[in-house]
């Protein structure tokens, strides 16, 4: 057994290497971050990609169906005729809108779901 402040071993007299002090503060010790490699650091981002992309889509699906409803009872108060709201102001706050977010939400959905195969 060697002491702790010696510096050769007692019995073949090679030295000793010292102990290199750890990083504290107070008494937690802080382990080195080590990132492995082959994981990605964005694994978990494809679950916001993917929530994200369904909200989207559902809010997009619940436009046109606002739209098509709106059509069907026969263009609402205000429009003589259902053609002519669909050809007013309706389209471009239910139709376009509904499209591009129902669009942009299944691309996203299909996104995440291929980036976690």
């Amino acid at each position: 057994m060697v002491a702790r402040d010696s510096t050769f071993c007692a019995q073949c007299g090679s030295p000793i290497p010292k102990a290199r002090p750890v990083p504290t503060l107070g008494t937690y010790v802080f382990p080195r971050l080590q990132v492995d490699p082959v994981e990605s650091p964005y694994r978990d981002a494809r679950w916001i990609q993917l929530v994200v992309g369904v909200c989207l889509a559902a809010i997009g699906g619940l436009l046109l169906a606002t739209y098509v409803l709106v059509l069907s009872a026969g263009g609402g108060a205000g429009c003589a005729t259902a053609g002519a709201c669909a050809s007013g102001v309706v389209v471009y706050v239910l139709l376009w809108p509904g499209a591009a977010l129902l669009g942009i939400g299944a691309i996203l959905v299909v996104v995440a779901l291929l980036r976690t195969l």
